[in-house]
């Protein structure tokens, strides 16, 4: 069979992009071949033409190749192959094979595009789909695929772990429905929204929380992308790392921050220098400098040299890392050349990734020294004064009331009265100078509590009080329980002051005054007299300074005295009617331990 006169369209086969070959349908030899043909498969015309179509299509033999031939014109047989270069290189083509009739003989036109860079995308394709699934299953962050209204479609095993579920449990439920709680929703639902719609496009970044299946809320730092089918967005691809921890650090970081710049005190760290490496707000307000001013400057700079060795000898303990917490109290030199007292806390703090090796907490103590030398200086003055009423004060009314008792044993009628006046004032006042010597004395006086017994306690002060004053009448209700109080050796100041009380006060021809004592969690003592008693609105004030009863000259002192100890025993007194008359002090002290 010759070959056929295709001269006529030829032009426009030349042009064409694609492979033309026309085939002899019983030899299977190359008749046709147009110019893409020979420059695809690298031959010349003469090479190409009375060429096998097995030899270009790797087919065994010509019978082969028959059987994929179409049996009649209207037939059309399309398939992928390859086709080998006159170099042997092999191509992935996309043919089409038909029958046509040329001049009353039969013709196989052959049509074949070449697919290699179409081969090659779809391999790039499934390549980046395999490191896709890779990356998916792997990754170590949650992975999740959503819908375009939100539905689960995958979620990678890790996700759905962190999220306590197992995989099944997810795929195809409603993400918001199932782990984003309620109170987030709205948030994230308008970020999904916008990426859907094509508002917006990926986001980067954002956090929120979820929900796991046990109600547990983890936060989660997202990357959202869209996906796309053309034009459109039909899901959304995430991928979340859970940054819970990392947020519980930095919140409490952050409370950490807050603390510091909003203390009064001054907040330091010190580096293994001695010098300041952070310097707190407060430094403005306390110390009258910037921080920024303190930062980098030796710690030691600002001390007063009388208490320099003793600072200096704090901060060594922090720098070498002893351990314990080391306080110091010393003069610091502000920014205007004034000194201000400050109490240095200083805790050691190596490691941590810091040059730090110590944290300082100054906090101005000057008006509490000016307060303390106050407290001195009155302490000072009070000892002078007991020491004035225990001797002077006092022996010069023994004096008085010893010669008034002589004046009035040798004198008569009116004159006698006036000298056993005084010499019942005399006793008054020495009585009331012993209640100042005693409340100076507790004024003075270490507030320790010790141990005391209650028994010894009252009935010591009962004598002395029953031998001065031999018209009154004192009854002992029962036995006073012998136990242990936390008190001191001045509890016996506040019954003998109660007792003289109830003598002093009494408006009755024969003060009787009966004493009663019980045990159960505290020891309560009971003095009951049968005096005129204490008025409803003088009850909350009988206990303060300067209070004064019936027909007496004392100051008040006596109430007050035995108000302070007992408060500072930690327990109470309080005054109740007597009945029919007179008045009952009760007294509550704790128990020693």
């Amino acid at each position: 069979m010759g070959a056929p006169d295709f001269e006529f369209r030829a032009d426009l086969l030349d042009q064409s992009n694609e492979i033309v070959l026309v085939l002899d349908p019983d030899t299977g030899e190359i008749v046709y071949g147009n110019a893409t043909a020979m420059d695809v498969l690298g031959y010349d015309e003469e090479d190409l033409l009375g060429t096998s179509i097995t030899t270009v299509t790797g087919f065994d033999d010509v019978e082969s190749w028959a059987e994929h031939l179409p049996q009649d014109e209207d037939a059309d047989h399309r398939g992928e192959n390859e086709f080998v270069r006159s170099d042997g290189e092999r191509i992935p083509v996309e043919a089409s094979v038909s029958r046509t009739t040329r001049d009353g003989e039969d013709y196989i036109v052959v049509l074949v595009r070449d697919i290699t860079e179409r081969k090659e995308r779809e391999s790039e394709l499934r390549r980046q789909k395999e490191r896709f699934e890779q990356l998916f299953e792997t990754a170590g962050t949650i992975m999740v695929v959503l819908d375009e209204e939100g539905f689960i479609e995958r979620i990678n095993d890790r996700g759905s772990k962190r999220l306590g579920y197992e995989r099944g449990e997810l795929v195809g439920e409603h993400w918001f429905e199932t782990v984003v709680p309620d109170d987030v929703e709205p948030e994230v639902q308008s970020i999904f929204e916008g990426i859907t719609t094509g508002e917006r496009g990926g986001v980067d970044g954002h956090t929120n929380y979820v929900e796991t299946k046990d109600g547990t809320r983890r936060f989660v730092q997202w990357h959202n992308t869209p996906i796309h089918e053309g034009d459109e967005v039909v899901g959304i691809l995430s991928s979340g790392i859970d940054i819970t921890e990392r947020k519980r650090n930095e919140d409490e970081l952050e409370r950490y921050e807050s603390f510091v710049k909003s203390a009064k005190d001054v907040i330091l760290s010190i580096d293994d220098d001695g010098f300041f490496s952070y310097v707190s707000p407060a430094s403005n307000s306390v110390l009258g400098y910037d921080p920024d001013d303190l930062r980098g400057t030796s710690a030691l700079d600002y001390v007063h040299p009388e208490e320099k060795s003793e600072a200096e000898s704090g901060l060594r303990s922090t720098v070498d890392g002893d351990g314990d917490d080391v306080t110091r109290e010393f003069r610091f030199q502000r920014s205007d050349g004034t000194w201000i007292w400050v109490e240095a806390i200083c805790t050691g703090c190596r490691g941590g990734g810091s040059d730090d090796v110590g944290i300082a907490i100054l906090r101005d103590i000057t008006e509490r020294k000016e307060y303390e030398r106050e407290l001195a200086h009155q302490r000072d003055a009070l000892e002078v004064l007991n020491e004035v009423v225990r001797h002077d004060i006092r022996n010069q009314l023994q004096l008085v009331t010893a010669y008034a008792g002589m004046l009035e044993g040798d004198l008569e009628g009116e004159n006698q009265e006036y000298a056993a006046t005084i010499r019942e004032s005399g006793q008054n006042a020495i009585e009331v100078t012993r209640t100042a010597r005693d409340l100076a004395a507790t004024m003075i006086a270490d507030e320790r509590v010790a141990s005391i017994s209650l028994r010894h306690a009252v009935e010591s002060p009962l004598e002395q009080v029953r031998s001065a004053y031999s018209d009154a009448v004192f009854v002992v209700d029962g036995a006073i329980p012998d136990v242990a109080v936390a008190a001191d050796e001045m509890l016996e100041s506040v019954f003998r002051n109660l007792l003289q009380n109830a003598v002093q006060h009494n408006d009755k021809a024969v003060p009787r005054v009966e004493i009663s004592a019980t045990v159960d969690d505290v020891a309560t003592v009971h003095v009951a007299d049968n005096g005129p008693g204490v008025r409803e609105d003088m009850k909350d004030d009988v206990f303060g300074a300067g209070e004064t009863g019936l027909k007496s000259d004392s100051t008040g002192l006596g109430l007050y005295l035995v108000n302070t100890l007992v408060d500072r025993y930690g327990g109470t007194v309080h005054v109740r009617d007597n009945d029919p008359d007179g008045a009952i002090f009760d007294i509550e002290l704790p128990l020693a331990e």
